[in-house]
């Protein structure tokens, strides 16, 4: 009976060692809690820094998208109406002047329908592009990340950088003007650029999917 008193002692924890438990326990959460607040507060800064170079590069392409589409409209016309702008040079050459003014914008070698229509094509396809990727980068702006939206402009852009290159190929075989345009390098270019916004756009879909299921769920 004694023995029994003594191991019923002996294991019974002191109110001591209590205190000291709950002391310890309430540590360990409050460093739970301060790393969990941690780990949001840097997911937080890094989607907020994300949105501000989507938003500074959707702008820069939109502008981009811009040039290409004005610089167009501008040869056109200058072209076709034989505006003050434009002007022949020796050996079939001819120019674009910046507007208002005698400094050269344009240098074209070659003074022909099939030339400048094909100038035309190109400037109106890499408008296109950058139109598309600013759409990419608007995408990467939302609050959610994963959305429809999202996955798409990345449809878009990928079929489109699969697409773009062969239409180029097309029309320097077409118009035949001999220039030599780098086909090889754009090809590829694009071809890779297309695989790469393949592949974002399947993690677009499966994030997507992940982000359903977690709000049926809540």
């Amino acid at each position: 009976m004694i023995l029994l008193l003594r191991r019923n002692k002996l294991s019974t924890p002191t109110s001591c060692q209590l205190i000291s438990f709950y002391q310890k326990k309430k540590i360990n959460y409050c460093f739970t809690i301060i790393n969990y607040r941690f780990v949001v507060i840097n997911k937080n800064t890094t989607m907020k820094l994300v949105r501000h170079i989507s938003t500074l590069l959707r702008y820069v392409a939109i502008l981009l998208a811009g040039v290409y589409w004005l610089t167009c409209i501008y040869m056109i016309i200058s072209v076709v109406f034989r505006l003050p702008s434009f002007a022949l040079q020796p050996e079939n050459r001819f120019v674009i002047y910046y507007p208002f003014t005698q400094v050269r914008f344009l240098l074209g070698s070659n003074f022909t329908f099939n030339y400048v229509a094909e100038m035309s094509l190109v400037m109106l396809l890499y408008g296109l592009f950058f139109y598309l990727l600013a759409n990419v980068f608007k995408a990467f702006r939302q609050k959610k990340l994963f959305t429809q939206y999202g996955i798409r402009q990345l449809k878009f852009f990928y079929l489109y950088n699969f697409i773009h290159p062969l239409i180029l190929v097309l029309a320097f075989n077409f118009f035949a003007t001999g220039e030599d345009y780098p086909a090889g390098f754009i090809v590829m270019a694009h071809f890779i650029i297309g695989i790469f916004a393949y592949f974002i756009m399947a993690i677009f879909k499966e994030g997507a999917g992940l982000q359903n299921e977690q709000d049926l769920f809540i």
